[in-house]
């Protein structure tokens, strides 16, 4: 009689032994699977020299610009052209094909570039403080201060109004396109070829194949005026 009473839960038994098995087999298939990484080939040397080169003449007709950029040429044969930081410039092998002499190619490096110096200095502009008046820094020695609120405001005005817009005319540019036209402009370059390739820098626009592969654009900084 034990012995009928027993064999009810030996399938039980059994299917845990099985759950466990499945169970062992399943982990092991999740940590012993490959993580399937993007393979984005490299383009010919021919490319990728021509683009290293015109990029560096580029580069060093600007030397105080504070931009150091390295030029990644992928094999890929729609235009393409984007930045994920302030250093890595990306363009595809199509785009360099497409451009029909070294100043076009020039052109729309310098296009790029200004759009990586432009969101470098719009960034660096974020940190800066807001003035702040000497008498809002507290009581003097002896205890007594010349803060006078009233008087703050008006002078915060004064400065909102006159001498923050006068210092923002000294500033660096930050458009991109005056930021291209300067470096062409330094380089060599006719600054009008920016006029020239801009085709070409709209349809490399509407591509962001490497882009996805790669993680992505970089996002511009917001900045308010």
């Amino acid at each position: 009689m034990r012995a009928i009473r027993l064999l009810p839960f030996l399938p039980l038994f059994a299917l845990a032994g099985c759950a466990d098995v499945l169970c062992d087999r399943s982990v092991n298939g999740m940590v012993n699977k490959k993580i399937k990484t993007p393979e984005v080939s490299a383009a010919s040397v021919e490319s990728s020299a021509r683009v290293d080169t015109i990029g560096r003449q580029v580069l060093a007709g600007s030397p105080f610009l504070g931009a150091d950029v390295s030029f990644q040429t992928i094999n890929q044969p729609e235009p393409e052209l984007f930045h994920r930081d302030a250093q890595g410039l990306f363009i595809s092998e199509g785009l360099v094909n497409k451009c029909k002499s070294n100043e076009q190619l020039a052109a729309v490096l310098a296009s790029e570039i200004g759009r990586m110096v432009s969101e470098t200095r719009l960034t660096e502009r974020m940190r800066l403080p807001e003035p702040m008046p000497a008498e809002a820094l507290g009581n003097k020695l002896d205890g007594t201060t010349d803060f006078d609120p009233p008087r703050a405001m008006e002078l915060a005005k004064f400065e909102k109004d006159a001498r923050r817009p006068a210092e923002k005319k000294m500033w660096a540019s930050a458009d991109p396109k005056t930021i291209a036209k300067g470096l062409l402009k330094d380089s060599g370059f006719d600054p009008k070829l920016l006029d020239e390739v801009a085709p070409l820098l709209r349809e490399a626009s509407k591509n962001q194949t490497i882009a996805k592969q790669l993680g992505g654009r970089g996002d511009a900084p917001r900045w308010s005026n």
